[in-house]
């Protein structure tokens, strides 16, 4: 995992590198604006192959066999794994394949927000705020079925959130 994240204020307005002696309706407007991001890149989850039901006559399951190599080279959504590479262990014996063997999807997730503060009066200021997360609305999908033999077992059917945007005021006193 790797967050980055940063604030940036512009150098936009008075007392600063543009527009420095603006008027002040002129300043009010266009200076005081900050940038802010946080751009998070999250490696696949582990994941293990299970085989449904009691297996090993304690109640309990165990993992899938590894009868080939369950890397596709070109995975999807319809199929993350090669699902041809797993088998049922015989009853009551354990599968040898080992946990977290495959990985799910990775995740990138950039959030972006733009605020500028007004003052009011005294110590007191206005702040508006517009925040896009998943701007760039990638698509960061879910973690595949990992049941051998349910209609789920490697596909994917769930995806992170899509873009999402929030527009707000603050008043700071």
């Amino acid at each position: 995992m790797l967050w980055v994240n940063a604030v940036y204020e512009l150098p936009i307005g008075r007392g600063r590198r543009f527009l420095g002696d603006a008027h002040p309706l002129a300043d009010a407007i266009l200076g005081g604006w900050q940038l802010s991001a946080i751009n998070s890149f999250v490696s696949g989850a582990p994941l293990s192959i299970n085989v449904p039901g009691a297996t090993l006559g304690n109640g309990w399951g165990t993992r899938a066999n590894i009868v080939a190599d369950p890397d596709l080279a070109n995975g999807s959504a319809d199929q993350w794994f090669n699902t041809d590479a797993f088998a049922a262990p015989a009853p009551r014996e354990y599968g040898n394949s080992p946990i977290g063997l495959l990985d799910g999807p990775a995740a990138h997730i950039l959030d972006l927000g733009l605020m500028k503060r007004f003052r009011v009066g005294g110590t007191t200021h206005v702040q508006i705020r517009a925040e896009a997360y998943n701007a760039l609305n990638r698509v960061n999908l879910g973690n595949p079925g990992t049941t051998l033999g349910t209609a789920a077992f490697g596909r994917i059917q769930s995806a992170g959130a899509a873009r999402t945007m929030q527009f707000g005021v603050k008043v700071i006193f």
